[in-house]
């Protein structure tokens, strides 16, 4: 008995010692990526890899970097680990930028992300745009990212986020989508404001036709203000869309594109509102997911809103004035075409819902902003 205790004692001390001697390795995880000041890294940047994973705000910052530089990740994937990446201290930050487009759609002097962008829910913080003043109006975009073109951008969160400009796409997601899918991105509580199309989380949707389907889907815009000041299109998802556009000023013969907006809501129930007010004499448009919409020719299959929802209140309203032409919508604002106004082909609606002061109603169509008749969609 007196040999095991004196055993035991021995081991004792000898633990003490060690532990004196010797730190015991813990693994802590890091406090929040929100906390992360790290400068512009590219080091996780291969030419020759297809794949890659950001965890830092520099590495985001190192992406934004590398398509200045005109790397534009066509055929390339950015997964995006979860966390909070906080972008307060990095004022106009936005990933790629230039003239979206000269007379058309296509690409003009611009720094496109073409790639896929997975977010798997990440929150980004804080971003705080202002293009005012900067020179870059007209046809410049700005977001987060600033053009995406033949991308893929999904499953981001933004909260307490501020993008305004001059310019003629803003959003806080994207400002110019050209060719390209968005799902499961929400905005929080946050505002934007352009000059012309301007939208929670897109400010412009182009396609260029060929008879493609892309999608808004899944999308939420949770007490978001947005605010058109100049002309256009303010929408709660997405500004303007224009499906199977060659030259935004001639009638096309091309066979177009098909939009699917699916499954999206807009809640302005916290006194969030959607407003667009015109200074120029032309035509002004807000609407609950997008501003307007854009169709061609009579084989136009243009956009189809399915299963979107928006939530309304007193305070939380959807608001357009000045202009020659005032349109107001729950769907989306004005129906723009370049066919005679007997032919145009409405867009399809279904299973769309409107909770109007906690009274929920169903939006049915077909419906029109510019053909007189049952307007069911359309504000009085």
């Amino acid at each position: 008995m007196k040999i095991k205790k004196i055993i035991i004692a021995v081991t004792i001390v000898l633990l003490i010692a060690a532990t004196g001697c010797y730190q015991i390795p813990v693994y802590l995880p890091p406090f929040g990526l929100d906390k992360d000041t790290t400068a512009t890294d590219t080091s996780w940047y291969k030419a020759s890899s297809k794949n890659y994973s950001l965890s830092t705000v520099g590495d985001i910052r190192g992406l934004a970097a590398l398509v200045d530089a005109g790397k534009d990740f066509a055929g390339k994937t950015i997964n995006l680990k979860r966390g909070t990446y906080d972008f307060s201290d990095y004022p106009d930050f936005q990933i790629g930028g230039g003239d979206r487009f000269n007379s058309n759609a296509k690409k003009g002097s611009a720094n496109t992300f073409s790639g896929t962008l997975n977010g798997n829910n990440a929150v980004i913080r804080g971003l705080s745009i202002n293009g005012d003043g900067t020179g870059k109006e007209d046809d410049s975009s700005f977001g987060f990212i600033a053009i995406a073109e033949n991308a893929s951008i999904n499953d981001l969160v933004f909260e307490d986020c501020t993008v305004s400009s001059n310019a003629s796409a803003t959003g806080i997601a994207v400002g110019y989508a050209l060719n390209s899918n968005i799902s499961g991105i929400t905005v929080k509580n946050s505002s934007v404001q352009g000059a012309e199309a301007v939208g929670a989380v897109i400010g412009r949707l182009y396609t260029t036709g060929g008879g493609n389907t892309y999608t808004i889907e899944n999308c939420r815009n949770i007490g978001t203000s947005v605010m058109v000041d100049g002309s256009y299109h303010a929408g709660g998802i997405v500004g303007y869309i224009n499906p199977g556009v060659i030259d935004i000023n001639t009638p096309t013969t091309i066979e177009n594109d098909t939009v699917m907006v699916i499954g999206n809501e807009v809640d302005l129930t916290n006194g969030a509102r959607i407003e667009a007010e015109c200074h120029n004499g032309s035509i002004v448009s807000a609407g609950g997911i997008t501003g307007s919409v854009t169709m061609h020719d009579e084989n136009d299959l243009a956009v189809v809103f399915k299963d979107n929802t928006i939530k309304l209140n007193s305070s939380g309203q959807i608001e357009a004035s000045g202009g020659t032409t005032v349109y107001r919508g729950y769907l989306y604002g004005f129906e723009r075409s370049y066919k005679p106004a007997e032919n145009i082909i409405i867009p399809n609606t279904d299973g769309n819902r409107l909770v109007l002061g906690g009274e929920e109603t169903m939006i049915v169509g077909p419906s029109s902003a510019v053909k007189d008749g049952e307007k069911y969609h359309i504000i009085n």
